[in-house]
């Protein structure tokens, strides 16, 4: 399996960057992890899109959905044709026609969404099987419902936790991953709001401690926050190897 990252940004793409997206690609499947602002425009993308497999939108806040808008004007106008069939986006369960609706409110009335989408529903208890692929997921404490995803294949197992708080759940469905994508969104010197909604540094790593996984990756993270600072409160927990999810870079997952 391989692990791309498209955007690492937070609630706004970072300078030059894009918001929450991540291509999991392994021998029969090529998953995009949230689709947020910007990341239709990542050449790893463009060069997926015939292929992939499905999207998988982990809630519904504009960070993480926003560029299916721009994807599905790719979709339905590109001069070459890009996929023949609909592209199947997963969420949350009980939000297939809001997401539809502000599409349609994003295109002007158009509701071409449809022609160039199959939108279906996951809850906590789902397990979805995407070529040899196997995903399922666990809701986690955000301000809205949010799942953190869990997709295995070969043997190999990344976990994405999404948006959330601290939570069992996220422990729970971590637990031995050999990557572990963890946002970490929260300041690590600052107020923290209440209620939670995001981890800080120190937090992601004290989950993967408890989960035992092989390997964590912080992302999700304002620009302006120090990245030795992130990396040595997550270290100071957490005795696996620790990085910053960078923008545009893959991650192997052997």
């Amino acid at each position: 399996m391989r692990l791309t990252v498209l955007g690492n940004g937070p609630v706004t793409p970072n300078p030059g960057g894009a918001c929450s997206g991540y291509l999991v690609e392994s021998a029969q499947s090529r998953l995009l992890l949230d689709c947020g602002n910007g990341v239709v425009a990542a050449p790893e993308l463009k060069a997926a899109l015939p292929h992939l497999s499905a999207v998988l939108i982990s809630h519904l806040h504009i960070d993480h959905w926003l560029d299916l808008a721009t994807l599905s004007y790719e979709l339905k106008y590109s001069p070459r044709q890009v996929r023949t069939d609909r592209l199947p986006v997963w969420v949350p369960r009980g939000s297939g026609q809001r997401l539809l609706d502000l599409l349609h409110l994003l295109a002007v009335g158009s509701h071409f969404a449809e022609e160039v989408f199959e939108v279906a529903e996951y809850d906590a208890q789902s397990v979805l099987r995407i070529g040899d692929a196997e995903v399922s997921f666990r809701e986690v404490e955000h301000y809205v419902t949010s799942h953190a995803m869990h997709i295995e294949a070969a043997g190999r197992v990344i976990v994405y936790s999404a948006d959330t708080a601290p939570c069992e759940a996220l422990v729970a469905l971590a637990r031995d991953a050999d990557l572990f994508l963890c946002e970490a969104a929260d300041p690590i010197d600052g107020p923290l709001s209440e209620p939670r909604g995001h981890l800080t540094a120190l937090e992601a790593g004290q989950i993967a401690a408890q989960a035992g996984v092989k390997r964590l990756l912080l992302t999700h993270i304002w620009h302006h926050y120090d990245h030795e600072t992130l990396l040595q409160a997550a270290r100071s927990v957490y005795s696996g190897p620790c990085a910053l999810a960078e923008q545009g870079r893959s991650y192997p997952i052997a």
